[in-house]
C-alpha cells in the first residue's frame, strides 16, 4: 500500500466531500428501508447494496479525519 501525503486543505476538501456524500448516501439508505419510497421500489438490489457500501466506507473514513460519523 502506498502512503500519500496530503495538505490540510486537501484533507478539508476530502472530509467535506465525504460528509456531503455520506449525508446523501445516508438519506438514500434510510429511504431504502421505507417500503413505500420511490428509491425502495425503483432501485435494483445491486444499486441498493452499492449505496449501503458507500455509506459504510464514508462512516469508517470520517472518524480517521477527525469528524464524527454521527453527523449524518
Amino acid at each position: 500500500m502506498r502512503t500519500v501525503k496530503l495538505t490540510e486543505e486537501q484533507i478539508d476538501v476530502i472530509a467535506y466531500a465525504l460528509e456531503y456524500m455520506g449525508t446523501e448516501w445516508a438519506y438514500v439508505a434510510r429511504q431504502l428501508s421505507d417500503s413505500k419510497s420511490v428509491e425502495s421500489t425503483s432501485m435494483k438490489d445491486s444499486d441498493k447494496k452499492e449505496v449501503r457500501k458507500q455509506l459504510r466506507v464514508a462512516r469508517n473514513i470520517l472518524p480517521k479525519l477527525g469528524f464524527s460519523k454521527d453527523n449524518f
